[in-house]
Order: C-alpha cells, then sequence, then structure tokens
C-alpha cells in the first residue's frame, strides 16, 4: 500500500520551474507545445476523470498539462526569423550579415512551413520523395513525413516535460508520485 505525504507546493516554484522547462532542446527552436499550470478545483476534477481518477491526480491541488501544437508553427517561425535575424544584425560582421539573414529568412520562411504544413498526408508523401531525391546526392535528414513531425514535436514535449521535473527536483518539490511517496507495510 502506497502512503503520500501531501506537502504544499507554492505556485511561484512551479512557474518558475516551467520558466526552466521552456529551455529544453526542441526542433528548430520551435516549441510547438504549451504548458497549462491548472488550480482551478473544477478543472482539476475534469483532468482526473481524464487520469483515470488515480489517487495521485484526484487529490492534486495543482497539475501541469502539456499539450503539442502543431498549428503554431507558422506564428513561431515568424517569431523566430525576427529573432535570427535581430541576432545577425547585432552579432554579425557586416560583410557576412546580407547572407546569414537570407538563410534565416529561407530557413524559417519556406523550409518550416513545407515541413509543418499539412495537406490529407500528400506533402508527407511529397516531402519523402524530395528528401529521398536529394539524399541520393547528399546527406539529408528522413523522417520529413506528418507523422515524422507529429512525434518529433511529441518529443520535444517530452524533453520539456523532463526539464520540468528535473527542476521540480531542484527545488525539492517533485511531485508525490516520484518523490514523496513511502510504503507502508
Amino acid at each position: 500500500m502506497w502512503l503520500y505525504k501531501y506537502l504544499p507546493i507554492d505556485p511561484e516554484t512551479v512557474k518558475h520551474c516551467l520558466e526552466l522547462a521552456t529551455h529544453a532542446p526542441n526542433r528548430s527552436k520551435m516549441q510547438l507545445w504549451e504548458f497549462y499550470h491548472v488550480t482551478q478545483p473544477g478543472i482539476l476534477q475534469k483532468l482526473a476523470k481524464a487520469c483515470l481518477s488515480q489517487q495521485s491526480a484526484t487529490t492534486a491541488k495543482q497539475m501541469v498539462v502539456y499539450v503539442t501544437r502543431l498549428d503554431l508553427y507558422g506564428r513561431r517561425a515568424k517569431t523566430m526569423r525576427a529573432m535570427e535575424t535581430q541576432n545577425v544584425v547585432d552579432h554579425s560582421p557586416m560583410d557576412k550579415q546580407e547572407k546569414r539573414i537570407k538563410n534565416w529568412n529561407t530557413y524559417f520562411g519556406y523550409i518550416m512551413p513545407i515541413l509543418y504544413s499539412r495537406f490529407f498526408g500528400i506533402w508527407g508523401m511529397v516531402r519523402k520523395l524530395v528528401v529521398w531525391l536529394i539524399g541520393i546526392f547528399r546527406p539529408i535528414i528522413y523522417q520529413v513525413s506528418e507523422s515524422d513531425m507529429r512525434v518529433g514535436i511529441h518529443k520535444t514535449c517530452a524533453l520539456a516535460a523532463q526539464t520540468f521535473m528535473l527542476a521540480m527536483a531542484e527545488c525539492n518539490t517533485i511531485p508525490a508520485r516520484y518523490k514523496d511517496l513511502t510504503v507502508s507495510l
């Protein structure tokens, strides 16, 4: 039998750890995921049902929910293009700025929309064919189908969740299921 040791967790600590989790590695710095720190009792009850009414979920005073958001790629690519362009202007030699800005514009303005856009699976097949042809002549990443992109987004979300958990452990505030359990015989 497991007995849980309930300790209150400061919401500011959770907020800080979520901020640290945003620094986790992810695909092209796009962060196609979001975190929701839930503290409202009504929403917590609905989440507990979604967690199959497990004891740790039904007794939780707060939860963090991670959601992958493929639909954000356009907005995030635009933000990253602007950020990288400014980074080049601020930190690159003048003679290399034009080429570097062009590279970022190509990457976030053309390549990212092609990789993340969807059209009934057809784009995925076209991307696979193009990558296969390019791969004949030079090394290239072959994971470009729609399902590959979803898997990649879920992996980066999992890395962010892991980073959050490690940050919570550093604050001595890891959720009950992982740290504050004691065994009763």
